[in-house]
């Protein structure tokens, strides 16, 4: 696409089930008439023989071809003011509308009427056309709050949420989370850390259940996710902007459970992060894989940590993406930890900080088997051109022998401790990221000047009052 819009002819090759996504992507970059040449079927599935077959005969000539022809540039679309009414029915017509524009989940969508648009616009200083990212591929479209008000009511959101949807939005614009990695193979999801006061304002569960559906607050503003994706960064299954082999469910937001923070002495995730205790942030990943609901038993801080130690490094938990961290150096693990297990980490002087640098230098397992994890990828002595590279420190790399134990994590800052769930349960989880997809990305919610009279004024308050859930 910049090649041909510097004037130099270029053409797009790439295996047969991929043409549908270029084109839609060479369109949304405004650059239609791009031409795609195909290898058929998936070059990973032949023989090198075949390979060059198909090469030589079918995809080299069909490029002399295309670098050799006039084409003519087409026109590119003009889009209308996000403003303008779309589309006027009965309820039933707009849910019908939406999925046929696929604007829509799947899931009955709350129509997005300019007065629901306005009501969720009086909880942000940000005018309604204000710019809030950079313009994200693949739909090069700048997410403005308007925008961000549309797709909040259309996944279900309270108008009270929209601090929290504007900071999302400003975090996975960032360009180190890279969004339209998230239509990549895996089809990873965006898991959301939520941390603050606007924790318990807002209604966010933290504990039993904390990752189910169930709580508006939670629920919404992780199916705010997938709007955004469709209808901001247009990627869809169709017209196959999404590649994403199977996907993934979305997921609800993350609340960490400060209360039992501050109890034991850990330092809730945005502290450790840089901000202020009374800060509230939005931290966001990509989700690429998590494990199973990990037990412990236990009756110090010592017999919890060996047990996840032993899923981390012998059982095979750890996957690809333990290689892809090493290699990159980047591969983040969001470790939730319950209350349970928590408090005895603590009662025996083990800090956040601590059980990192523990997990990270007794989490090991051979050079070999973890340069096998991904054969295509890995070579044998993979790990010390790694350390050679930079992004790895020497320690994986005291010998050549395959059969040396060295650690599954890159650094100790790879991991992340986040205190939440079943406060009755000996439990944890692990939510890892896309090795550098998705990197992780934390934002401060601005709150507006007079978020505190709207707030008390709010029908949210009154209805968390009402129903006994928490608040301040």
């Amino acid at each position: 696409m910049a090649a041909e819009r510097a004037g130099v002819p270029a053409v797009v090759n790439t295996c047969e089930f991929f043409v549908n996504q270029a084109h839609a992507i060479a369109a949304l970059g405004g650059v239609p008439y791009l031409p795609v040449v195909n290898y058929p079927g998936h070059i990973d599935t032949y023989d090198l023989e075949t390979r060059e077959k198909y090469i030589s005969e079918l995809v080299s000539p069909g490029n002399d071809e295309a670098l050799t022809t006039q084409i003519e540039a087409a026109a590119a679309a003009v889009e209308g003011p996000e403003t303008a009414v779309a589309f006027t029915g009965t309820y039933e017509e707009v849910l019908t509308y939406s999925q046929e524009k696929m604007w829509s989940d799947g899931l009955p969508i709350i129509p997005p009427t300019k007065e629901k648009v306005e009501e969720f616009l009086k909880y942000t200083d940000y005018p309604a056309d204000a710019i809030l990212t950079r313009a994200i591929p693949p739909s090069y479209r700048e997410a403005t709050p308007w925008a961000v008000a549309v797709n909040g009511v259309m996944a279900g959101c309270r108008p009270e949420y929209m601090p929290v949807l504007i900071a999302m939005t400003k975090a996975v614009g960032e360009v180190n989370f890279a969004a339209q990695d998230s239509s990549s193979t895996p089809g990873w999801e965006t898991l959301t850390i939520l941390n603050g006061p606007i924790v318990k304002q807002l209604g966010f569960n933290y504990a039993t259940g904390v990752q189910n559906a169930g709580f508006q607050s939670n629920t919404s503003c992780g199916r705010f996710w997938k709007m955004f994706q469709r209808n901001i960064l247009e990627i869809r299954v169709e017209p196959e902007t999404d590649k994403s082999c199977q996907g993934l469910m979305w997921p609800v937001i993350m609340a960490e459970d400060e209360d039992t923070c501050e109890q034991i002495g850990w330092e809730p995730y945005h502290v450790q992060q840089g901000f202020k205790s009374d800060d509230s942030v939005v931290t966001v990943q990509s989700l690429g894989a998590m494990t199973i609901s990990m037990n412990t038993v236990g009756s110090k801080a010592e017999d919890f940590l060996e047990m996840i130690v032993s899923q981390f490094g012998k059982r095979g938990l750890v996957n690809w993406r333990a290689v892809a961290g090493l290699q990159g150096g980047v591969w983040d693990v969001v470790l939730m930890i319950t209350p349970v297990v928590a408090i005895p980490m603590a009662r025996d002087g083990y800090s956040k900080d601590d059980v990192c640098q523990y997990l990270y230098e007794h989490s090991t397992n051979t050079a070999g088997f973890l340069e096998d994890l991904f054969r295509d990828k890995c070579e044998p002595g993979d790990i010390c051109k790694w350390v050679e590279a930079g992004t790895i420190g020497p320690e994986f790399c005291l010998s050549e022998d395959p059969n040396r134990e060295v650690p599954v994590f890159a650094r100790p800052d790879v991991i992340h401790p986040i205190l939440a769930g079943d406060p009755g349960r000996n439990k944890l989880k692990a939510y890892t990221s896309n090795g550098a997809q998705g990197a992780q990305t934390s934002m401060k919610i601005e709150l507006p000047k007079n978020w505190d009279a709207l707030y008390n004024a709010s029908q949210l308050k009154k209805d968390l009052e009402k129903s006994g859930r928490r608040f301040v």
